[in-house]
């Protein structure tokens, strides 16, 4: 998914969705350099998540099989 920073105010950062519309998200969801007319690339890190959700479900195991 790709926005646009359309402009920032104060903490809030007003972007542009790919289908055009507008959202407010908190300026700290951004990269520290993001400005207005950046445009930001969002992805899923499948090996990031992965390794989360392992490290989640060994810790419930753990938790409920002890």
């Amino acid at each position: 998914m790709r926005i646009i920073v359309d402009r920032i105010e104060d903490n809030i950062a007003v972007v542009e969705l790919e289908n055009g519309q507008m959202i407010d998200c908190p300026r700290a969801l951004l990269p520290p350099n993001a400005k207005e007319s950046s445009i930001l690339n969002i992805t899923v890190d499948e090996v990031a998540t992965n390794d989360k959700l392992q490290t989640v479900t060994e810790r419930m195991n753990r938790l409920f099989n002890d």
